[in-house]
């Protein structure tokens, strides 16, 4: 079994790498948003709101 590697293409450096990275996991993430479970009994809870943030702490 051979682990997973990903790298910058050829000609692009780790900063616009993680900069496309970044654009996709936010991409992903808020298709997933509105996502909840349908037709079964999921016990897990509905996520809550995130809670705004001052200076980066919770309020």
């Amino acid at each position: 079994m051979a682990d997973l590697v990903l790298l910058p293409a050829p000609g692009h450096g780790w900063g616009t790498y993680f900069a496309a990275l970044d654009e996709a996991t936010r991409a992903v993430a808020a298709a997933l948003d509105g996502e909840r479970p349908a037709g079964c009994r999921c016990a897990c809870p509905v996520p809550a709101p995130e809670a705004p943030l001052r200076e980066g702490v919770p309020v």
